[in-house]
């Protein structure tokens, strides 16, 4: 992701984002706040994929996490967010 801002201000037709985010390895303001900055750059042109890092989380020899359900991001951000801060990470912290 340290990459995404020199890409989107040296490019003028490529989309920008993340092929895959894996949500329990990265916090989610920072993600967030680094997609909305890339946004601000160059407006329509970026993209956000997430992921619930089952095998990531395996390869590091943590216990995968399962978060809610839903149909799709718009209505199912909010409810992510509010799990995700309910659990605890496998980790300890």
């Amino acid at each position: 992701m340290a990459v995404l801002p020199l890409v989107a201000a040296n490019t003028s037709r490529l989309r920008i984002g993340t092929g895959l985010a894996i949500a329990p390895t990265r916090l989610a303001p920072v993600t967030a706040h680094t997609i909305a900055s890339i946004k601000q750059l160059v407006p329509g042109r970026t993209f956000l994929g997430i992921g619930s890092g089952h095998t990531a989380m395996r390869a590091m020899c943590f216990e995968t996490m399962k978060g809610p359900a839903f149909p799709d991001t718009r209505s199912g951000a909010p409810a992510y967010i509010n799990w995700k801060r309910s659990v605890t990470s496998p980790c300890g912290s």
